[in-house]
C-alpha cells in the first residue's frame, strides 16, 4: 500500500514527500507529484528529497524523472545517480538514528515556461533490483529563488 505524506517548508513554492508503507521502492511504481506554478517570471530551485534507512544496500540510487508541462509536452526526460555514501561506505545525508535524510538539487536556476500544474514522475531504476528496500519516502521541494 502507498502513503502520502504532506509536508510544508518555509519559502517553499511547494514540498510534498511520498511514503512507502512497507519502505520498498518497487520498480513498477513511479511516483508523480503536480506542483502548481503560479509565478513563471521567478526563478526556482528543484530538489529531490529521499530519506531511506541505514540498512539501505547501495550506495547510490539511479532514478529517472520526467517533466511534463500543464499543456501535456513532455519538457524533459533524464535519467539520474544519486549518490548516497562515500566509497568507505558513510552515509552523506543528515542521520537521526536509523534514518538518513538525503537531497540532491536536480535544477539550481530553473524557469518555468507557463504558469499550471506541472507533472514531476520519478521511478527507480537500479539495475538488477525490482525491490528497493529501506527507502521510506521520496519527495519534491521546489523553492523559489531570491
Amino acid at each position: 500500500m502507498l502513503a502520502i505524506e504532506f509536508t510544508a517548508c518555509k519559502n517553499a513554492a511547494f514540498s510534498k514527500r511520498h511514503s512507502f508503507s512497507d519502505n520498498t521502492w518497487h520498480a513498477k511504481d513511479s511516483v508523480a507529484f503536480e506542483p502548481e506554478i503560479k509565478d513563471a517570471s521567478k526563478t526556482y530551485e528543484i530538489i529531490l528529497n529521499l530519506r531511506h534507512t541505514q540498512h539501505y544496500e547501495c550506495k547510490n540510487i539511479i532514478f529517472s524523472m520526467s517533466i511534463t508541462a500543464p499543456d501535456g509536452k513532455l519538457l524533459s526526460y533524464e535519467q539520474l545517480d544519486m549518490p548516497l555514501a562515500d566509497n568507505s561506505g558513510m552515509w552523506s545525508g543528515e542521520w537521526l538514528g536509523e534514518i538518513v535524510d538525503q537531497k540532491l538539487i536536480l535544477k539550481r536556476n530553473y524557469k518555468f515556461a507557463q504558469t499550471g500544474k506541472y507533472t514531476f514522475r520519478f521511478a527507480q531504476q537500479m539495475r538488477d533490483k525490482e525491490k528497493l528496500r529501506s527507502i521510506m519516502t521520496v519527495g519534491l521541494e521546489i523553492k523559489e529563488k531570491s
